[in-house]
């Protein structure tokens, strides 16, 4: 009896001891964990704040301010198909002849939304990526190069040193390379979002 108890007394230090060391290891292995979650959740955030938000919201503006013109565009062309080919009392010319002359105003305006507007959005996104590329994702990275000809052809375009004949094939395989990028873009966007609201 003296001898278990003996043993018991020898046994009980250390086991305390190891609980002791195990409750600091858990200790030190949660505050571990708890500062991984931190840093991955700041930088999720900074993907989203610095990166993926602004350049969803400019896609999205020019996506809008294009879909515009297209719509205005059309209904247009559809109101002078429909006008009657004779003189009005309000008209002082034949109307033909004043649905050129609107659907040029049309078309003026577009062209000066596209340098004023349109251009300015694409170059600001191409600022973005530059200033934050660290914080793309691979795959968003990868467009980087085509994004950045592209805003160069545009800018040719502009200041009309490139022939003509090249413009609308250059610029229209551009656009058509690009789609990729503005889907990942936005899948990424989404990604984040979602991640985000979890606390992820």
């Amino acid at each position: 009896m003296t001898r278990i108890m003996t043993n018991s007394n020898f046994w009980a230090p250390i086991l305390g001891l190891v609980g002791v060391i195990v409750g600091v290891m858990l200790t030190a292995w949660l505050e571990f964990w708890r500062s991984q979650s931190s840093k991955k959740y700041d930088f999720l955030k900074q993907q989203m704040e610095g990166f993926y938000s602004p350049m969803e919201a400019l896609q999205k503006e020019f996506e809008i301010k294009v879909s515009l013109q297209q719509k205005i565009s059309k209904e247009a062309a559809a109101v002078f198909v429909e006008r009657p080919n004779v003189l009005t009392g309000r008209a002082q010319e034949s109307p033909v002849t004043e649905s050129l002359k609107e659907m040029d105003k049309i078309m003026k305006y577009n062209n000066a939304q596209a340098r004023a507007e349109l251009f300015p959005v694409r170059a600001k996104m191409l600022e973005i990526f530059k200033n934050y590329y660290w914080l793309a994702e691979q795959s968003t990275r990868d467009y980087y190069a085509d994004f950045l000809e592209y805003v160069e052809n545009w800018k040719r375009m502009e200041d009309q040193s490139m022939p003509f004949e090249m413009i609308g094939k250059r610029l229209f395989e551009d656009n058509k390379r690009l789609h990729c990028f503005y889907a990942d873009i936005q899948n990424h966007f989404q990604e984040l979002r979602k991640q985000l609201s979890q606390g992820d």
